[in-house]
């Protein structure tokens, strides 16, 4: 608990001080989008997420006797993660064709000849989660559900950062839950404590906006922890309900089914402009 403390006051710290920097680096470039009321603002905000965990990891390393041995393997791996799927979110977001969406479409113009950065995501995606995903697994076919696990909690919060707010939530409520089963690599839900915090009033407030860089490593972060908690039982059934999220999804709106539950809809809107 004191190790989760410490990170997260870390952290926190460092999200804020690295923040006013980012947001004028982005609203200064291309990297901007109209929201959800077509409103343009910075886009990529997620982009402190990588930030913040590289220098989190450095000061627990200098502070901790000034070797990188003192950082978990397993975070060196969360790393290789976070950076593979940021990188893929900064392409997606500032090349992306927002006309084509879903596995079906962008699949579609793949096997058309066509590679879409939507595609290109789910791919690479699903590469980095097949890699990761191998220390912690015994066999072949719990590597694949590992893997699975974590691509598709990658695309469902892609499918979720569609309003301010909801995904960062939504992370949050995952990651109490987690903890509240497994403690095993809590202390990593501490280094991203502080930026999500700093990131929600961001998102809330319509200053900025998380992108798929956000979306994805948010993604990435939850399927991880789940990896490195559970066993493969427990992620073969974490795993049917997020293929079943994202069955919906191809031919449904998310937004649109929290609109209609009330529980949803008055989460969704909690902190957000009226």
């Amino acid at each position: 608990m004191f190790q989760f403390i410490c990170l997260s006051a870390i952290s926190f710290l460092v999200s804020l001080i690295f923040l006013k920097y980012l947001l004028s680096l982005l609203s200064s470039s291309v990297y901007t989008c109209l929201n959800f009321r077509n409103k343009l603002l910075p886009a990529g905000t997620g982009l402190l997420f990588p930030m913040v965990f590289l220098v989190t990891m450095v000061l627990v390393a200098f502070f901790g006797g000034g070797s990188f041995s003192k950082i978990s393997s397993s975070s060196l791996i969360l790393l290789v993660l976070i950076l593979g799927l940021a990188l893929l979110g900064v392409l997606d977001d500032l090349l992306g064709d927002r006309s084509i969406s879903g596995f079906k479409g962008h699949f579609g113009e793949l096997a058309r000849g066509k590679l879409t950065t939507g595609a290109l995501k789910a791919l690479g995606g699903g590469i980095l989660s097949f890699f990761v995903a191998a220390p912690f697994s015994a066999s072949i076919v719990t590597q694949i559900i590992n893997a699975l696990v974590i691509a598709l909690f990658i695309n469902v919060f892609n499918l979720l950062d569609l309003r301010p707010g909801r995904a960062l939530k939504v992370f949050l409520i995952l990651g109490l839950v987690i903890s509240l089963f497994s403690w095993r690599g809590a202390n990593i839900w501490g280094i991203f404590f502080g930026p999500v915090l700093v990131l929600l009033w961001v998102d809330l407030k319509e200053k900025g906006m998380l992108g798929d860089v956000g979306s994805n490593v948010l993604g990435g972060i939850v399927g991880f922890s789940c990896v490195i908690n559970f066993g493969w039982i427990t992620n073969f059934f974490i795993l049917v309900v997020l293929i079943a999220v994202n069955l919906y999804s191809e031919n449904n709106s998310i937004s649109k089914l929290i609109e209609k539950v009330s529980v949803l809809r008055w989460f969704d809107k909690l902190g957000r402009k009226a």
